[in-house]
């Protein structure tokens, strides 16, 4: 008689059992529940399960360093905001400037909320995420594409006539009033919407509160769901903040420098950074 091989398990035999398929034939005895081109099966689904892991952690470092990277666009375009609307050729206000800049956050805030449920309810994480991002991108356009047209003397081709906006760029105090600005007479004053390229200005920072607020609420629970071992999502989570304050500190430490210190090119050269990833 054949003795199996270790790499077979059988059906169990029915003469052993006894009862009305008592005679069945040997054949079903000898017939593997895992066939020979199956054999390694316990080490296939090792293999498996090693991938998955693999794959898992691929997509968590890739979720780590989208992350990173947007924190880097979205404070390389709002650190320096109000310096650079204060500059030529927006020549804003600065209290209408910070505004602006105040205004864009919050929205950004407010909207991951509505994409948080949009994502729940139609959408899920990962499409919500790629409507943002590609929302976020407009939005980073909008200031460099002004400041490159401004190097070559073609602002007034999105922004038509530019005010002067403040006496010599600089506050003024007279002396029976100390408290009220002198500006001449092409100055836009405190309303947002009639500054120096303020159309293109206002609608980047909407894209760039739209793109922030469906990353906010969708960025880190899509990295979650790559992962199912609990610990591994604790982990996960330990180095998304990790990654967020890496990106804010390179946009604070290196991109603000560049724009403030290395004149209209290092400034130009500061907004076009965070775009190119």
């Amino acid at each position: 008689e054949t003795v199996p091989s270790a790499s077979m398990l059988y059906r169990p035999s029915t003469s052993s059992i006894g009862g009305a398929n008592a005679n069945a034939s040997s054949a079903d005895e000898a017939t593997p529940l895992l066939i020979s081109g199956q054999s390694g099966g316990a080490d296939a689904i090792r293999r498996q399960r090693l991938l998955a892991r693999r794959r898992s952690r691929a997509a968590s470092l890739t979720i780590l360093l989208v992350e990173l990277l947007e924190r880097l666009a979205f404070y390389g375009a709002t650190a320096n905001l109000v310096l650079t609307l204060g500059q030529w050729p927006f020549l804003w206000v600065s209290y209408v400037a910070a505004s602006a800049s105040l205004f864009m956050s919050g929205l950004a805030y407010g909207l991951s909320l509505f994409f948080g449920w949009l994502s729940d309810t139609w959408l899920g994480a990962f499409n919500t995420c790629a409507l943002g991002f590609l929302i976020y991108l407009i939005g980073l356009c909008g200031l460099p594409v002004l400041l490159l047209l401004e190097r070559y003397g073609h602002t007034s081709a999105l922004c038509g006539h530019l005010n002067s906006g403040i006496v010599n760029a600089s506050i003024v105090r007279t002396a029976s009033f100390p408290s009220k600005l002198i500006q001449d007479e092409n100055s836009t004053g405190g309303n947002m919407f009639e500054q120096n390229c303020s159309p293109i200005v206002i609608a980047s920072l909407c894209c760039l509160a739209i793109g922030s607020g469906a990353l906010k609420a969708n960025l880190s629970p899509l990295g979650a769901q790559q992962i199912k071992d609990p610990v591994e999502q604790s982990r996960f989570f330990n180095w998304f903040y990790w990654a967020c304050n890496v990106g804010s500190f390179a946009a604070y430490f290196f991109l603000t420098y560049t724009q403030q210190n290395l004149g209209k090119d290092g400034r130009l050269a500061g907004y076009l950074v965070p775009r190119l990833p």
